[in-house]
């Protein structure tokens, strides 16, 4: 009974002093305020709880809609998650190899005496990995070199007398002979006509 008595004092004394004191808020902040991962990839940022006013207890930071984003393959690792304003961490997203492609916001909150006033949102984008094609290379080809190559063009020669086609150089050549021919029969016979003269 007596020590029923004590403890009662005990709060009453107390009791005024804990209200006095009161609790804090506290504010959150983010390294990154949005991250771009691959399936099967994670992404890590920093984060700072600072008391924004009343007396620091503790808190701790978690994601408000954990469960939602986890049934998107979106989940959640907080290293030092508790703690008294002002401290710091990391907040590590991972998406599963089967998490869906687009963008998710998470909802970072601190709770326990010292709670946020306001909430910090992290845009988490889930991305296709982009490949690159290589030119495929055959084993044991013979490398291909390039050369300067000289192009010939067919060209018919004209023919040495302009207006004769080629069939043509035999009768201007028994032509020739014949007109020889007559001039040497004719120069015979103005021969001859003047040695009978002369006679």
């Amino acid at each position: 009974m007596k020590a029923l008595s004590i403890l009662a004092v005990m709060v009453a004394i107390l009791l005024p002093f804990t209200y006095a004191v009161g609790y804090g808020t506290s504010n959150i902040s983010l390294s990154a305020g949005n991250v771009s991962i691959y399936r099967g990839g994670n992404a890590t940022l920093g984060f700072t709880v600072n008391l924004t006013s009343g007396n620091a207890w503790g808190t701790t930071v978690e994601v408000a809609n954990e469960r939602q984003l986890k049934a998107d393959g979106i989940t959640f690792s907080i290293s030092n998650a508790q703690g008294i304003p002002p401290y710091s961490g990391t907040l590590t997203a991972t998406a599963s190899s089967n998490a869906g492609y687009g963008t998710y916001n998470a909802v970072i909150t601190a709770a326990g005496n010292d709670p946020s006033e306001h909430n910090a949102t992290l845009s988490i984008s889930v991305v296709r990995e982009t490949t690159t094609t290589l030119p495929t290379t055959t084993a044991n080809a013979s490398p291909v070199s390039t050369a300067t190559t000289t192009m010939y063009q067919n060209v018919t020669a004209p023919s040495p007398v302009t207006g004769f086609p080629g069939w043509g150089y035999a009768a201007v050549a028994v032509i020739a002979i014949a007109v020889a021919a007559a001039a040497a029969y004719l120069m015979r016979g103005k021969k001859a006509a003047s040695q009978r003269k002369a006679k």
